[in-house]
């Protein structure tokens, strides 16, 4: 585990991570988009994750899901960013893994969201890094496994229409704040897959069409 902050930002409640929860919560987002800055990056190396009582990192509550990550190559700040001048600033996009942390128990609200963080704890990121030019992101599909089982296959449309406009939404509200995405920042674009809780000995694999892939094993 390599432990530290990750330079970038988190678009996860913005694109769409509970569509369901962020309908009733309209404004939801805008407190939400930073928190990327407080997470850990798992090494891709050795992807192994601990549960709450390790020396390294813990998990109370772990979650996994799957997302696209983008690395910038340039800076990206608004007004008036779109998808297609949002692909201009991005070096390529990796595959991901979000694991979250849930440190309370019963049906969340919005609130929780909030309080938690957004539950951020950290990510884990796969490879290559892929260059976007000539691939329709929108339809990138996902194979999603535990334990080797699939559980689930997706295409990236699940965030937003295509995780660019996620993108294109962050780097939007960055300029309100006097902010922007800078070359080398990471962004994690939001769910594409339903959350997973795994336990010890598990695994956790995305295997994406042309994006590669990313998988963890979970470790006492």
């Amino acid at each position: 585990i390599a432990c530290g902050a990750v330079s970038g930002f988190h678009a996860l409640i913005s694109s769409g991570t509970t569509p369901k929860l962020v309908k009733r919560e309209s404004d939801i987002r805008m407190i939400g988009y930073g928190s990327m800055l407080m997470e850990s990056l798992v090494d891709r190396r050795r992807p192994t994750i601990h549960l709450m009582g390790a020396l390294v990192v813990g998990f109370a509550g772990l979650g996994v899901e799957v997302e696209v990550a983008f690395r910038m190559r340039t800076k990206l700040v608004g007004p008036g960013v779109t998808a297609d001048t949002a692909l201009t600033a991005v070096e390529g996009a990796l595959p991901a893994l979000e694991l979250p942390d849930f440190l309370y128990t019963g049906k969340p609200a919005a609130a929780d969201f909030i309080a938690n963080s957004i539950h951020a704890r950290a990510i884990a990121l796969g490879s290559p890094l892929t260059p976007l030019r000539g691939l329709d992101l929108a339809l990138e599909g996902v194979v999603y496994e535990h334990n080797g089982e699939i559980v689930g296959t997706y295409t990236a449309a699940e965030v937003m229409g295509n995780p660019l406009n996620a993108l294109a939404w962050l780097a939007n509200h960055l300029e309100t704040r006097g902010l922007a995405l800078k070359p080398g920042d990471v962004v994690i674009s939001g769910s594409i897959s339903k959350i997973l809780r795994p336990k010890a000995g598990d695994t956790i694999r995305a295997r994406f069409t042309r994006l590669g892939s990313v998988a963890i094993k979970v470790v006492p």
